[in-house]
């Protein structure tokens, strides 16, 4: 045996040191279109019926009460966010509106 032997050989004569036929399979690039493939469009559709189910969302500035307390004594004041209703449109509500509106607006 020559000692200037690269290692693929040497790895291909001892059986032990072999990857074991899965992880041949399992590598970076096939995890992520595995991913791509089967886990991001049920995400995706189940997150667009929820933003058709349940457009609205509690305001994040107000905590969906609509006031926001004054940093001195009991004064409230209506938050500008929300305009005082508590409620905020989901960003894919938002697209969606967005892209009827546009289809809309192109078939007149």
């Amino acid at each position: 045996m020559k000692p200037c032997q690269d290692a693929s050989t040497l790895a291909a004569l001892v059986p032990h040191a072999r990857k074991p036929a899965l992880e041949a399979f399992v590598d970076t690039p096939s995890l992520i279109a595995s991913f791509l493939c089967f886990v991001l469009p049920p995400v995706t559709i189940c997150y667009a019926a929820s933003c058709a189910i349940w457009p609205w969302k509690a305001c994040s500035t107000c905590h969906g009460t609509g006031r926001i307390k004054s940093p001195f004594g009991r004064v409230f004041r209506l938050c500008r966010r929300c305009d005082g209703t508590g409620r905020r449109i989901r960003v894919g509500r938002h697209v969606w509106n967005e892209y009827r509106r546009v289809h809309r607006d192109g078939t007149r």
